[in-house]
């Protein structure tokens, strides 16, 4: 599974390490084939068979797979296999230990920390 403790090389300072890391994680990601809801397995969407996007898109615009590749989780454009909401931020509660469910906290705590950081002019 992805080591979400590894911090993103920064792809302005350290091209071929930013390279290096998402195909790591594009790798990882196709090996993930369901999410577990509840006590039910979904399998998950590939990308270009998300309901209500057009099928020809090419490259996912946040995580960089390919038509007919599994999302990176945490990606922004992967849909809910329950709800097809957008899967970082629905309501459904994925199974503990599952990435999209550790991605969510982690989104959430980011999204807290920049609104003060806004609201202090920091």
């Amino acid at each position: 599974m992805s080591n979400h403790s590894i911090e993103r090389p920064d792809p302005k300072t350290e091209p071929e390490k930013w390279q290096a890391y998402w195909k790591q994680q594009i790798e990882e990601a196709q090996t993930l084939t369901k999410w577990f809801i509840g006590n039910k397995a979904f399998d998950r969407i590939r990308y270009g068979d998300e309901e209500g996007y057009p099928s020809d898109l090419g490259i996912c615009h946040d995580c960089g797979i390919v038509t007919g590749q599994y999302h990176v989780p945490s990606c922004n454009v992967e849909q809910c296999p329950k709800c097809h909401g957008q899967a970082i931020s629905c309501p459904c509660r994925y199974a503990e230990g599952q990435e999209v469910s550790e991605e969510r906290d982690i989104v959430e705590k980011y999204m807290l920390s920049l609104t003060a950081t806004l609201q202090t002019g920091g």
